[in-house]
């Protein structure tokens, strides 16, 4: 199965540590390219981008009063040049560092879009400045765009950048001072702002806010729009790496989000299908035909990146199997199109149940194939052709 790439790019005093526990969770849906750059991990504070800066402050603050004349002022020469030529210097040094590790993001963009594809992007603290900054290159394109503890302007996407992009969320940690101080810090670090502490601003109709534990958007649900928007998403007391903790949000929040599905939902159709494996498997028939009904007859909108385009399952494996007949030449009568649909939605929750079971193996013993029925539209594929094969 094709599946849609996802740049990861680390922070600041990281080699990807979170990558691993991250991929865990997308890969069986998404290829995880993995972007290293080395240019940040070492040198204490001098790492921070632009600290050469705030180092030019004590010459700064000394020129005046040495100009007037004041004895406590007084430096030699030599403590002049250090003072005013290395922040000089170390600015130069930081310019050619920062465009190292640009590099470092671009070449693995551009690896990806050789192949066509518009890739999906989750970035934790400097990623996101450096992924920023290649969205500025012309030609540049991001699908769907996950930012963590970002180090960006709040007005960073004012001025067209946003046409370039799918879909923003922006994770907003009060508690996150890493932001919160480059924002503090941003006349002297210019490019650099406090997204990640107090989130993107922008018009209404572009920028909206979630609710903590929330992600779907009541405004989007009054006036869903087509065009790209910036979802500043509050995460609560998380502070720079916690949502890097465990694979919980990530599967929670994140998965969904590049799925193009709502979470909350993707939750109660994996819970659905988990409790109708179960009922099966008790052979509780009577409350297995209630809450089969109830599964049949629920609308869910997991089925495409139009999150209003809600459709109960029955109704979206007849739509599955008419284009794939039309598309491929496939004959199916009216009774095999009943025949395969009331099959295939006891498959597709049975699908789901076992990759559920599958995805708690350790790493080593999964099966590639069945995780992949965790995508609900990969499930009823599955269904839909296990139905036509004659599985029960």
């Amino acid at each position: 199965m094709a599946r849609r790439s996802v740049l990861l790019v680390h922070g600041i005093n990281s080699r990807g540590e979170w990558y691993e526990p991250v991929a865990d969770v997308l890969e069986p849906h998404l290829r995880c390219v993995r972007v290293y750059y080395p240019q940040y991990v070492r040198l204490g504070w001098l790492k921070v981008p632009s600290f050469s800066a705030l180092l030019a402050l004590p010459g700064l603050l000394l020129l005046p009063f040495a100009l007037l004349g004041l004895p406590w002022a007084r430096l030699r020469p030599w403590a002049w040049a250090v003072l005013l030529l290395a922040p000089v210097l170390l600015g130069v040094s930081e310019w050619l560092r920062r465009r190292a590790a640009l590099a470092h993001v671009r070449t693995a963009y551009d690896a990806v879009r050789r192949t066509g594809e518009v890739p999906h992007v989750l970035a934790h603290s400097l990623g996101t400045y450096l992924t920023g900054r290649l969205l500025g290159i012309p030609g540049v394109r991001y699908g769907r765009v996950v930012f963590v503890g970002s180090p960006l302007p709040r007005g960073y996407w004012n001025g067209g950048r946003l046409e370039n992009v799918g879909q923003v969320r922006n994770e907003v940690g009060r508690s996150d001072v890493v932001p919160l101080s480059t924002g503090l810090a941003s006349r002297m670090m210019p490019g650099f702002g406090d997204a990640g502490w107090a989130g993107f601003a922008g018009p209404a109709d572009r920028v909206h806010t979630l609710p903590a534990g929330r992600d779907t958007c009541d405004l989007c649900a009054l006036a869903p729009t087509p065009a790209p928007l910036v979802h500043n998403a509050a995460v609560g007391e998380f502070t720079h790496s916690d949502a890097f903790i465990g694979t919980g949000y990530a599967e929670r929040f994140w998965l969904p989000f590049f799925l193009g599905a709502p979470g909350h939902e993707l939750a109660e159709f994996y819970e659905a299908c988990a409790l109708a494996r179960r009922l099966e498997e008790e052979r509780n028939w009577p409350e297995l035909e209630r809450q089969e009904a109830a599964f049949r007859g629920r609308r869910w909108r997991l089925w495409g990146e139009g999150w209003e385009a809600a459709e109960t399952l029955p109704d979206y494996i007849r739509r599955y199997v008419a284009c794939w007949c039309r598309l491929t030449g496939l004959e199916a009568g009216a009774e095999n199109m009943a025949d395969w649909t009331d099959r295939a939605v006891r498959l597709t929750w049975l699908a789901v149940a076992e990759a559920r079971e599958e995805r708690e193996k350790p790493p080593a013993e999964r099966d590639p194939g069945r995780l992949h029925a965790l995508h609900p539209v990969q499930a009823v594929r599955r269904a839909v052709e296990a139905a036509r094969a004659g599985s029960p």
